[in-house]
């Protein structure tokens, strides 16, 4: 400790490490206090950050379930498609084996009407023979 002499002869003791300790701590008090300033505008980013991401994975949930449905629609609208097609080609297979048939029964009566037009030929030539033949006589 430094004394320092007054007017009356008195010695005034000054505490300069008491002095520089409080300064010091001030200082410290500033440091922690611009710190934890920094930390808090940190956690306000942080929390802005974490706000954004959980948004984000809010809409991507809801894309999901939305690309979901449509995929379960799509399987839906598929399935029923699938029978239709089925359908469909049952269907034409029945229409194949009716002209099939069909085809067959045109074909035996074109062979009937050949046949019945080759002995209409034959008539009409035994028919002119006889005619021919009963000029002659």
């Amino acid at each position: 400790m430094a004394s320092v002499a007054g007017f009356c002869g008195e010695d005034f003791a000054l505490d300069t490490a008491g002095g520089d300790r409080e300064k010091l701590r001030n200082e410290q008090a500033t440091v922690e206090t611009a710190g934890l300033k920094t930390m808090a505008e940190g956690l306000e980013d942080l929390e802005k950050r974490v706000a954004g991401l959980i948004e984000r994975y809010r809409e991507a949930r809801r894309q999901i379930a939305s690309l979901e449905k449509r995929l379960r629609e799509g399987g839906a609208e598929r399935d029923a498609l699938g029978r239709e097609n089925d359908r469909l080609r049952a269907k034409v297979g029945e229409l194949e084996n009716e002209l099939a048939s069909r085809n067959s029964r045109e074909e035996v009566v074109k062979n009937r009407l050949q046949q019945m037009l080759g002995q209409i030929d034959s008539l009409e030539t035994e028919i002119a023979r006889m005619e021919a033949q009963g000029h002659e006589s």
